[in-house]
């Protein structure tokens, strides 16, 4: 979704620009929601719980630290998103001529964003996301997955009745 983005960036497409950022702000925010509520606390009471440190290395005693970073990202991405999104949004209400919002400036924020994007989900891929295979039974993985899904599932009220292919 980000490259449709920087598609649309590289059109000029205001329009597009706004409504394929808004788009994956919106997927984000459920996806970090969903971490939030679900992967997270679970993984951590599990950590505290378990005995299995020799089996996981330092992976296991550094979670606590591990999701603090990943929350830290989460607020970051939120943020700065959430920033240029409203801009966009402002600037399409007051229909202002030429346009005020500095695309570059979009862009060079949204580069940042997907660098740090990338090496935070190359931390939850690598770290995070094993432990619950270690950590959970068969019956709370499934529990987590059919969480995780009714989570995703509920898209803001603005994009309900749109594909949600993406």
């Amino acid at each position: 979704m980000l490259e449709q983005v920087f598609d649309a960036l590289s059109r000029d497409d205001r329009l597009r620009i706004f409504l394929t950022l808004d788009h994956f702000w919106a997927r984000l925010a459920m996806h970090i929601r969903a971490e939030h509520l679900h992967l997270f606390p679970i993984l951590l009471q599990k950590a505290a719980e378990s005995n299995l440190l020799e089996a996981t290395g330092d992976i296991l005693s550094r979670l606590p630290y591990t999701i603090s970073l990943l929350r830290r990202d989460h607020d970051c991405f939120v943020k700065e998103i959430g920033k240029d999104v409203n801009r966009l949004r402002e600037q399409g209400r007051e229909m202002v001529e030429p346009a005020t919002v500095d695309l570059g400036e979009i862009q060079r924020n949204l580069l940042t964003v997907a660098q740090r994007l990338e090496v935070h989900n190359e931390l939850e891929e690598n770290e995070v996301y094993p432990l619950a295979q270690v950590l959970l039974t068969s019956e709370e993985i499934a529990g987590l997955t059919d969480s995780i899904r009714a989570e995703l599932a509920n898209f803001p009220l603005r994009f309900r009745g749109h594909s949600h292919s993406d």
